[in-house]
């Protein structure tokens, strides 16, 4: 019976997360749909990632391990994994994040139903190691609905700002056909990594099943505050591609070059704000901020069109657009921080 069943390869991209991957492997073990294989990716690790992995494989011969010698980040660690599958779908899980025991049965059932190239569920985002949150990733009008074809285009939007449905690579059960590696650029960003190849595959997927289906824990926290210059950079590089993508004409909407310029500069401030709050001088933070201001990608933000023009007269927009450094990190500075943030959130959800 099982000769039948399609074979799931679950990418497991793994760095220094020795203490956290147990968790992670011991529930992909404990599946209750057992035809799959689990891919561990270790990415370079210098704890004991290494040690774990081969503990578990030594358990299940169903684990497969592969070691980079450099570290290369998520993207290189998944394409690798894609490279690697002998799978008829695929399944990403984060190396520090766990699944139900049902998790890819649930989702091999639903690709049934319709014989979907894609399969998005809902998750739980955990915090403060005990909150678990229950995270509606998809916009409520795509709740427990079958999409394909022409109907697809519309949700190209979510690239571009417009939050139609998750553009993370976990929490989604993917046809392995769909992953070109030949047409597929190499993504050498750290950061939005996931949006970027779920935007080189998205012409190749002609169907998704959303469905109301909690079976992903996501661990909040994994990210990091500190000031990194790649942060900022990898973000231009995201924002050039998307607007290649709308200059091409490849996918268009009202408002999409709009949204990714608010996007840049949301990101531009977050740096600063980091970088403000580090131990560096002022003077320093001074010329970094002169510095990056110059950078001619910023006259992007004289584009603001149509409904969001009047944004081009904000504050935070014209210290930016007329180089008022000082302006600029007045601004920053007052900017409400990623941690608040997660905060406040927990209390609107919790209340």
């Amino acid at each position: 019976m099982e000769n039948n069943l399609p074979l799931v390869s679950v990418i497991v991209p793994c760095y220094n997360i020795a203490e956290k991957l147990p968790k992670c492997l011991e529930t992909l073990l404990g599946q209750t749909y057992t035809k799959f294989e689990i891919i561990c990716i270790n990415d370079a690790s210098t704890d004991q990632t290494l040690h774990v992995i081969n503990r578990f494989k030594n358990i299940d011969s169903r684990i497969i391990v592969h070691n980079l010698q450099k570290n290369g980040g998520l993207a290189n660690g998944r394409r690798e994994g894609i490279r690697l599958a002998k799978g008829d779908f695929i399944c990403f899980v984060d190396g520090d994040d766990w699944v139900k025991s049902d998790y890819l049965q649930t989702l091999i059932n639903a690709q049934q139903k319709h014989n979907s190239d894609l399969v998005v569920c809902e998750c739980y985002y955990q915090a403060f190691r005990q909150i678990s949150i229950k995270r509606r990733t998809a916009s409520a009008s795509l709740n427990n609905i079958f999409i394909h074809d022409e109907d697809l285009q519309p949700l190209s939007v979510t690239f571009f700002g417009n939050s139609q449905f998750p553009l993370s690579m976990w929490g989604k059960l993917y046809r392995k056909e769909i992953f070109n590696l030949k047409s597929i650029p190499v993504i050498h960003v750290f950061f939005q990594e996931d949006v970027l190849l779920n935007l080189y595959i998205f012409n190749a997927i002609k169907s998704i099943e959303f469905f109301d289906y909690c079976g992903y824990y996501y661990r909040m926290g994994g990210g990091t505050s500190e000031v990194s210059r790649r942060y900022i950079n990898d973000m231009k590089d995201v924002y050039r591609i998307k607007k290649h993508y709308l200059d091409a004409g490849i996918y268009s909407s009202p408002n999409s070059m709009n949204w990714i310029i608010i996007e840049l500069k949301n990101c531009l401030y977050i740096y600063f704000q980091r970088l403000i709050k580090s131990r560096r001088t002022y003077d320093q933070i001074f010329d970094e901020a002169k510095s990056e201001l110059s950078d001619k990608l910023y006259d992007d933000f004289k584009l603001l069109s149509g409904e969001y023009k009047y944004l081009s007269e904000s504050k935070e927009f014209v210290a930016v657009i007329e180089k008022d450094i000082k302006m600029f990190l007045k601004l920053a500075n007052k900017r409400e921080g990623l941690k608040r943030r997660i905060i406040n959130i927990i209390k609107k959800v919790v209340n």
